[in-house]
């Protein structure tokens, strides 16, 4: 879809199509994230990983590590996620070809060293249509792998509270965890327990 529209019509349709309706004004969202992640509860090893973009409103960038600071959590590391091409319309500016991924933790925290060579740029291509993507801004599974083959042990328990199609859940069974999805779309739903279903993938 994206290769045959041109200056990424497509993309917008999608998301417009099956995308999700938002018309929170920026105060409000931001502090329902914040109220939201900073009420869920932590426990002696827990990390977080929150994935969004720098956004712009009136001309003032608006970079997650300065807004997004939920109660009890502690910001560890921040890692850019490199997505090898991206789309801005009339913005003026160079066109954002990445995201950020901040990782916070509690006062104590899970951390398996074989990830550690992964490093803070993660150079992941963005799911395509073409791809079998099945939601309109669904990440590669590598993300939440790499997130959780680090910070959590066989066995553990992941929760996604935005779980769309279910791409992190995927990702926590194939890895041997237990996992949790909350999401607010009734067809992603059945897309994630579909997904679920399927045979696990191994990875070393």
């Amino acid at each position: 879809m994206w290769g045959r529209s041109h200056g990424g019509s497509g993309f917008v349709k999608e998301v417009n199509a099956n995308g999700y309706a938002d018309d929170l004004d920026e105060d409000e969202y931001v502090k329902w994230q914040n109220d939201l992640f900073g009420s869920i509860k932590r426990t002696a090893t827990a990390s977080l990983f929150y994935n969004h973009q720098c956004r712009w409103r009136n001309g003032v960038l608006l970079h997650p590590v300065h807004w997004f600071t939920p109660c009890g959590w502690f910001l560890r590391q921040e890692i850019i996620w490199d997505r090898a091409g991206g789309m801005m319309m009339n913005a003026k500016m160079f066109c954002r070809f990445d995201e950020r991924i901040l990782w916070f933790t509690g006062v104590n925290y899970v951390w398996n060293q074989c990830m550690v060579g992964k490093g803070t740029i993660w150079r992941l291509a963005r799911e395509q249509q073409q791809q079998g993507k099945k939601h309109p801004v669904e990440f590669p599974i590598e993300i939440p792998l790499r997130c959780i083959q680090a910070t959590t042990n066989e066995g553990d328990l992941v929760l996604d509270p935005f779980m769309g199609s279910g791409t992190t859940l995927r990702a926590a069974k194939d890895l041997g965890r237990r996992a949790i999805g909350i999401e607010i779309e009734e067809r992603y739903c059945e897309i994630a327990a579909k997904r679920m279903s399927q045979a696990v993938f191994a990875f070393d």
